[in-house]
């Protein structure tokens, strides 16, 4: 029996339009009722994510969401497994936007985005929107030294991000995780940290195998879903 359904949100659990259908809701509240666990799992924060949660009932200690690529794991009343980046990566991540002429963001734990792009990238500013959780304007400088960031992001066209992908790994080497989640997200992350891992370490909690697990989605960022999953499905 399948006792856990992963499944990706952006053109995966939403349709091309961004909307959750009721078909798809229908189907898995059917699930849940079944007594399947409907864990989303998302680049996304979980502020960006709680309308499609309460249109398929799912809420409450003894669910579950993976937020921000697998840096968050986090049941629905809040309790959260955090892997997150310091102020001091985020400064240095910054400039090197800074010096490739990229734009860049990132998030907290609420879901805010922030960056310290002054000509803010319009990217930056729908991803603001979809979160619902505000956009700032920061200097990396004034960062209080205490700050959760679960992920940080250079956005902008795909052409413009190309270019920055061998520099990165030239510059960085393996000091961080990075995933092209979309082909205007360039995301990094704190090493080892994805979806997969995320995933497995929430089934290893709650005592499932990888053959009970189901994973549904569609970029690259689902692939180490994929692997894990005794049953892996890619959108068509």
């Amino acid at each position: 029996m399948i006792k856990l359904i992963a499944i990706d949100v952006d053109d995966t659990l939403l349709n091309p339009e961004g909307k959750l259908t009721n078909t798809t809701a229908a189907a898995l509240r059917e699930a849940a009722m079944r007594g399947a666990h409907i864990v989303l799992c998302t680049g996304r924060p979980l502020v960006g994510v709680r309308d499609f949660l309460a249109a398929i009932n799912i809420d409450g200690a003894e669910e579950y969401a993976i937020t921000y690529n697998g840096a968050v794991v986090q049941n629905l009343a809040g309790r959260v497994l955090v892997h997150t980046l310091t102020r001091s990566d985020y400064i240095d991540l910054a400039a090197f936007a800074d010096n490739h002429n990229v734009h860049y963001n990132a998030l907290d734990l609420s879901g805010r985005v922030f960056t310290g792009n002054t000509d803010v990238g319009a990217i930056t500013v729908v991803q603001a929107w979809e979160n619902h959780a505000g956009l700032s304007v920061v200097n990396p400088q004034a960062l209080p030294a205490a700050i959760v960031i679960p992920k940080f992001l250079f956005v902008d066209p795909a052409p413009q991000l190309d270019t920055i992908v061998q520099p990165f790994a030239d510059h960085f080497g393996d000091r961080f995780a990075t995933v092209r989640s979309t082909p205007v997200f360039f995301e990094t992350l704190q090493p080892r940290v994805d979806k997969g891992t995320a995933l497995q370490s929430l089934c290893a909690t709650l005592g499932y195998g990888a053959e009970e697990v189901l994973a549904i989605g569609d970029e690259l960022n689902d692939l180490p879903m994929f692997d894990f999953a005794g049953t892996a499905v890619a959108m068509g």
